[in-house]
């Protein structure tokens, strides 16, 4: 079954893909080879067909490039075994066939986070190999089955962000409609919110419950950013499998980052962070939270952007929407080539 629903999505995504592009073929495409495909250990599990077809439709889907994959040139590259590293022998073994580039791809997993590594190799001139990497978040499940994930939809993205990256053209998908609306993004963690109490005021219950609320707090927020455009942001399982790589256990919602964290997220090519902080006050609670770049040079977090509320009343139910409504009016400032940034007045 899981089979099945893989061969039937990947139909879709090359029938979907066709009907965008059926009008627009003003453009001589540049022909890519896929030489090589290299899995990490926990998604060995993925076959190569399905990889070919995710980066045959993000090439088709850029209006520039065409995926090939000639048999015969495949079985005399591997009889051969000649190392796709070396650019001299692919092209001997490509003559004879309109190849433009030689391309490869390394795929590993942390958690739910995909990053896939573009390698290409200009085969008509002798630029040096280009190189870019496209991350995107596992989020589809198949019901009752062993090997639940559903890598589709995923490989796709983060194959198209490489693409972007690589050839130097951020915009390159971002002409498209719906999930094919790609653009290169940015790694996102969301943090621990520091919660500051004072005795001063009788304990509200948020402070009381606060590693619950915490954690409630950091996964709505997840939930709210997993599809945002300009960043992939990490789940909990996958945050916390990247500290874990560090020795670093048992991280409470409700502090702030420490420096472990920082370098560990620095030495995982995460480069933003969210924070804040809840401050008990006479009124009520003061909320403020802050988009940080990871800066791997000081192990500091730098903050770019701020919002703030005001929270009036004890109550979860007002914290939560409080909470989101901030995290939105936060994202917004954050500029993207999808939209032009709007000057400040």
């Amino acid at each position: 079954m899981l089979k099945f629903l893989s061969i039937f999505f990947c139909f879709i995504l090359i029938f979907c893909s066709n009907v965008l592009l059926a009008d627009e073929v003003d453009t001589i495409q540049k022909k890519v080879f896929l030489t090589e495909v290299s899995l990490g250990e926990n998604i060995s599990s993925v076959s190569a067909r399905k990889i070919e077809i995710a980066f045959a439709t993000a090439c088709l889907l850029s209006k520039k490039y065409e995926a090939v994959f000639p048999k015969e040139v495949i079985k005399e590259l591997q009889e051969k075994q000649l190392p796709h590293s070396n650019i001299t022998e692919i092209k001997q073994g490509l003559a004879g066939i309109q190849i433009d580039y030689a391309a490869q791809l390394k795929i590993l997993r942390l958690g739910n986070v995909l990053r896939i590594t573009l390698l290409v190799d200009n085969l008509t001139d002798t630029l040096p190999v280009q190189s870019g990497i496209g991350y995107s978040l596992l989020t589809y499940r198949i019901a009752n089955s062993i090997d639940s994930i559903l890598y589709d939809v995923a490989l796709l993205e983060g194959i198209q962000r490489a693409l972007a990256v690589t050839t130097k053209e951020p915009k390159l998908f971002a002409g498209l409609e719906g999930k094919f609306q790609v653009i290169p993004t940015s790694t996102l963690i969301v943090g621990g919110i520091a919660f500051i109490g004072n005795d001063s005021f009788p304990k509200w219950d948020i402070f009381k419950e606060k590693t619950a609320v915490s954690f409630d707090a950091v996964h709505s927020m997840f939930l709210e950013l997993k599809d945002n455009k300009n960043f992939t942001t990490y789940d909990i399982d996958s945050r916390d499998s990247l500290f874990a790589m560090f020795h670093l256990y048992g991280l409470e919602n409700y502090q702030a980052p420490t420096v472990q964290e920082i370098k560990a997220m620095y030495a995982n090519e995460v480069t933003h962070y969210i924070t804040g902080t809840l401050v008990r006050t006479t009124a009520g609670a003061d909320l403020d939270l802050y988009l940080c770049y990871v800066n791997g040079k000081t192990s500091k977090l730098n903050a770019m952007f701020r919002s703030s509320s005001k929270i009036k009343n004890d109550s979860k139910i007002e914290f939560k929407e409080t909470l989101l409504n901030t995290l939105r009016d936060l994202m917004k400032q954050y500029p993207s080539i999808l939209e032009p940034m709007k000057m400040k007045q």
